[in-house]
């Protein structure tokens, strides 16, 4: 079981092995939602975080602590919540491009 935890300064993942994942809230660049047509029975819905250096970090929508991570992320300048809510509602294999950070 892995466990979500939201740092002041990064979205942190932890399973029961030690093995951490964190991504730093300055290097992220982009949300996507992606979702899958495994439901309504399986977690199809994913947050899929993006770095500035190419990583990845996908989480549930079903694990604990992913309502405060969307409340977080819909602080995003730009966030597209209407584009959140199609994605909840897709029931096919897509991605739906939430959040892309302002180019500098």
């Amino acid at each position: 079981m892995e466990y979500l935890f939201l740092e002041d300064d990064a979205v942190v993942i932890s399973d029961e092995c030690g093995v951490v994942r964190k991504m730093l809230w300055k290097d992220l660049v982009e949300v996507v939602v992606q979702t899958t047509s495994a439901g309504p029975f399986a977690d199809d819905v994913f947050f899929v975080l993006g770095s500035a250096d190419g990583r990845k970090m996908s989480i549930s929508s079903e694990m604990k602590g992913s309502d405060a991570l969307l409340a977080r992320l819909q602080g995003l300048a730009g966030f597209d919540n209407e584009k959140f809510i199609e994605a909840t509602m897709c029931t096919e294999d897509r991605l739906f491009v939430c959040w892309r950070a302002p180019q500098v």
